[in-house]
């Protein structure tokens, strides 16, 4: 009886153990927008593929480029899938309770060239190790077409096309050798981040690398107050260019500043309960590009100031982006008197308060470039307040600045239509241009 007892024992621990051993985590939730990158259209019906030691697992985006779902906890590898469009494929990729991520995913550049993810290596971090200053790391890359851009950002992803700070970028290179890491990759609020490595091939095909890190926490007194936080929203109704990705329609991104404050452990900032990125304490401002922006949608962030102890000081902004503005030109076309009026059209109406600002070229010398009026104003109709023009002559007038405001006092959002000098921006934004010759 004994040994009977003792055997079924035996064979009752075997099976618990391996039914301990087969049973899979949790389950957790997976959500996002697929989109063709920041300030870029939403990418219906494309199919997500999730790999995992537990199983594979697929989904599609609805028709907004938005999908859900439900799976284990874990760690995944995911592919990006959609007819016409290069392949995107992310590594280390963590599903908890509640997760959001919004994958890339990029029109192919030559319909028939590969569309294959490169291969990417990080030497030198291990996973879950303690991301320290001084550290050297080397990513190499390879795959079936040449690299366009490798891209290294800590606490969210690298962005497109603006240059963010605490970001590092190569340009046409597969592998950038053994570096040191500078103070914006390598310190900010202490704990749990995730370092963000991304690689472009010439066909658009894409790799992320999501690694998870730790960051050491440090001493020091803690500020006595929150830092201001102002976000400012701007809506382009001319594309940012980057990556040579073609035609791209209006995009909005979301400007956020803050003083850096003396002795904090770095900056949290959010969009609602969505993680925009997590910064060093010496910097003070970031960018949001989210596919949760719309024209007359409030958005509102909330920036978490770390310090050594307590919880964090938190300090909050709203803003509400505006329509996109968009310039015609009118009159003078084909032919004008020696004193011409300019008048310029907008669509879809005027969002709020306008900066316009017009520019003249003589044809005839090549070299006579005039600004009217000297300071940029409202009115859509101008005359030429000048001497004559020359009868005979050709002129090539357009729009040199144009941008409307939500406040003429205390703007939060701007409306950009032209910005030739990249005034606003620092991004130059060309306008239209018409040619009329004078008759008398």
């Amino acid at each position: 009886m004994r040994a009977v007892g003792s055997s079924f024992l035996l064979f009752l621990g075997i099976a618990l153990l391996g039914a301990c051993y087969l049973q899979p985590p949790p389950s957790g939730k997976l959500e996002g927008y697929v989109q063709e990158g920041p300030t870029r259209p939403l990418v219906p019906l494309a199919g997500i593929t999730l790999r995992s030691p537990w199983g594979t697992f697929h989904t599609q985006s609805d028709a907004q480029g938005f999908y859900r779902i439900t799976l284990p906890q874990g760690t995944y590898s995911a592919q990006v899938e959609r007819e016409g469009y290069a392949a995107s494929r992310i590594e280390g990729l963590v599903v908890g309770t509640a997760s959001r991520f919004d994958p890339i995913l990029l029109p192919a550049f030559y319909p028939g060239w590969p569309k294959s993810a490169p291969s990417l290596y990080l030497e030198g971090i291990p996973a879950g190790s303690l991301l320290a200053a001084g550290q050297s790391v080397r990513i190499r890359t390879s795959g079936s077409l040449p690299i366009q851009k490798i891209m290294v950002r800590l606490g969210s992803p690298p962005t497109l096309p603006l240059a963010a700070p605490g970001q590092l970028v190569w340009d046409q290179t597969a592998d950038t050798g053994w570096l040191t890491l500078p103070p914006s990759l390598s310190s900010g609020p202490p704990g749990p981040t995730t370092l963000h490595v991304v690689a472009y091939d010439a066909n658009n095909n894409r790799t992320h690398l999501l690694l998870p890190v730790r960051l050491g926490a440090s001493t020091g007194q803690d500020p006595a107050a929150p830092p201001p936080l102002k976000a400012i929203a701007f809506t382009l109704s001319q594309p940012l260019q980057a990556l040579n990705l073609g035609e791209r329609p209006p995009g909005i991104f979301v400007h956020l500043t803050w003083e850096p404050v003396p002795y904090a452990l770095g900056y949290r900032l959010f969009q609602g309960e969505r993680l925009v990125g997590q910064y060093p304490p010496f910097l003070g401002e970031a960018y949001d590009q989210g596919p949760d922006l719309g024209p007359g949608q409030e958005v509102c962030y909330r920036l978490e100031t770390v310090v050594t102890t307590g919880p964090p000081l938190i300090s909050q902004a709203c803003t509400t982006p505006l329509s996109p503005l968009h310039m015609t030109l009118l009159e003078p076309l084909g032919t004008a008197p020696p004193t011409p009026s300019f008048r310029v059209g907008l669509s879809p109406g005027l969002p709020g308060p306008l900066a316009l600002r017009l520019v003249l070229f003589d044809l005839h010398t090549g070299s006579s470039v005039t600004l009217f009026p000297p300071s940029p104003a409202s009115e859509t109709l101008i005359p030429w307040a000048g001497p004559p023009l020359i009868p005979g002559r050709t002129y090539t007038w357009g729009v040199y600045l144009a941008y409307a405001t939500d406040s003429g006092e205390d703007p939060r959002a701007y409306s950009l239509a032209v910005d030739q000098a990249g005034q606003v921006l620092g991004l130059p934004f060309p306008g239209p241009t018409a040619t009329f010759e004078v008759r008398p």
